[in-house]
């Protein structure tokens, strides 16, 4: 199931939902019946109570009431991600800085598994790093901790914008021209690039 464009929604339920009038919200209504269907399915599985359940997006979609939301590499980078458990022993809410790669180090701490892990994520229990999201953009990488983005050309080797979240999470004050020092994650941005396109695995 997924709510990406060109929006594959069956007509039946179009004609269900008259009320609905954008593509994009047609395609969470569909996403959220479908969600409906599975979980009714899958609760009747002898696995159902032995398993832990993610949902995740991989990215902001674009919307015709917010146009441009997705293309802002701050805005456009904030997904839910939803972890479900039967028994209720994964509950609360938690709005730090999470990305898609650390859902796998999650689950391994989550079930006790101690074995060494080749992953570049993090524990969401994990403290013993400052909490950092990576991503590649275009033609360009950036980083995002819970007070800054910084996005880094690998080609010319430099950061060519800082922006202050908190502050600005729009990011239209790029403050890399009065920066003196970048936030030290900047240089494990490069080494994760370095590993990712070197190492062997």
């Amino acid at each position: 199931i997924s709510t990406h464009y060109p929006y594959f929604i069956p007509d039946s339920f179009k004609v269900q939902h008259p009320e609905i009038k954008n593509n994009t919200d047609m395609a969470v209504a569909y996403f959220d019946s479908a969600l409906r269907t599975f979980f009714s399915e899958a609760y009747h599985s002898p696995s159902f109570r032995n398993t832990i359940f993610v949902l995740v997006a991989d990215h902001t979609p674009p919307h015709e009431d917010h146009p441009g939301y997705n293309r802002n590499a701050y805005l456009g980078s904030r997904i839910p991600i939803v972890f479900y458990t039967p028994d209720s022993s994964l509950h609360g809410e938690y709005d730090s800085v999470f990305q898609q790669i650390d859902i796998i180090p999650t689950i391994a701490d989550y079930l006790g598994i101690k074995e060494n892990l080749t992953t570049f994520g993090q524990s969401i229990w994990d403290t013993s790093h400052t909490r950092l999201a990576f991503m590649k953009r275009e033609n360009y990488y950036q980083a995002i901790s819970e007070n800054h983005l910084i996005q880094y050309s690998n080609h010319l080797d430099a950061a060519f914008a800082i922006y202050n979240i908190p502050q600005d999470s729009l990011l239209r004050k790029n403050t890399v021209s009065n920066a003196k020092t970048f936030p030290v994650y900047l240089n494990r941005l490069k080494a994760i690039i370095q590993l990712h396109h070197n190492a062997i695995y």
